[in-house]
């Protein structure tokens, strides 16, 4: 159950990121120049390989495999938007404003590195991917984890992520 509360909270960090942030631009060619930065705090919590380290024993040996895997995409995906944060900061600090609508606080600016855009296009890209990858990942072993759960200890309950079956 410990092990279930960390993808859990892992997938509820990765669903926010999309909901909030990626899903505006999701579609927009320019979604680099549009995706503001943002931080997001980090779960914090981690699959506590100890207690499910009794399933290497167990018909599905490689499930604590797929688990560990799943919780390195979102730490992946974690470390792609400190990058991307970066790029956005290293863009802005060697461009020049040109000129700022005070109403709607839209800006336009002269790129002075055109390397620096080309970075914060493709960690954004790779930011999108990464988020979407590790969602995938990280709800497909919390079903894993359930069943398995429930094939050891059918009379057990186990966390299911609200909302869902």
């Amino acid at each position: 159950m410990r092990s279930q509360l960390a993808l859990i909270g892992q997938l509820n960090t990765l669903e926010n990121i999309k909901e909030q942030h990626l899903d505006l631009f999701r579609k927009d060619p320019l979604r680099e120049r549009k995706l503001i930065q943002f931080r997001i705090t980090d779960a914090s919590l981690r699959v506590a390989y100890d207690s499910i380290s009794f399933l290497l024993t167990t018909k599905n040996p490689t499930l604590v495999l797929d688990i560990q895997s799943a919780e390195q995409s979102y730490i992946s995906a974690m470390e792609c938007l400190a990058q991307k944060n970066d790029a956005y900061e290293k863009l802005h600090k060697n461009s020049k404003l040109e000129k700022m609508d005070n109403q709607s606080g839209q800006c336009s600016v002269r790129i002075e590195d055109p390397r620096d855009l080309k970075l914060l296009k493709d960690l954004t890209d790779v930011l999108y991917m990464s988020v979407d990858n590790a969602c995938v990942r990280i709800d497909l072993q919390i079903k894993e984890l359930h069943k398995a759960g429930k094939l050891l200890y059918p009379k057990k309950e186990f966390l299911q992520i609200a909302g869902r079956k």
